[in-house]
């Protein structure tokens, strides 16, 4: 009985750790598409993230910017996670990067606003894997 309740004990301060860091070159969440158009793609990522509860604060060509309101507990304020998107074109291999910056930003919305990065997990960099098959499906072939 001791073991059992010792064995759940660890298996749920892991699943409090979050998982392993994303291996990526930058460190944040990132994936890579070859040989597609930068709406197309700009399109999916975006449906993904208000698929998952954020709201767009803002958008352009090169990145989306999106957030969504954590409620404080007894004596917090309320916090935003925010998520800012980068599309970056890599014309030398004909490719095209997303990366995700993840922060915590307390005091949003004034000019007191504070960052706290959320770090990058490998389960959370497998969500977007998920999403770069659905670019990879939904996306037509961009030739130049």
């Amino acid at each position: 009985m001791k073991r059992a309740l010792c064995m759940l004990c660890v298996v749920l301060l892991s699943a409090c750790a979050g998982g392993p860091p994303a291996d990526t070159s930058s460190g944040n969440l990132e994936i890579t598409v070859a040989h597609i158009r930068r709406d197309c793609a700009r399109a999916i990522v975006t449906n993904a993230i208000v698929a998952r509860g954020y709201r767009i604060a803002s958008r352009d060509d090169y990145q989306v910017i999106a957030g969504r309101i954590r409620p404080g507990r007894a004596f917090e304020n309320n916090r935003e996670e925010r998520l800012t998107v980068l599309f970056l074109a890599q014309p030398e291999v004909a490719a095209l990067k997303v990366v995700i910056y993840a922060n915590l930003v307390t005091h949003f919305g004034t000019p007191f606003e504070s960052f706290d990065p959320i770090r990058a997990t490998q389960i959370k960099q497998e969500h977007l894997d998920i999403v770069r098959a659905d670019i990879q499906r939904n996306c037509p072939v961009w030739q130049r």
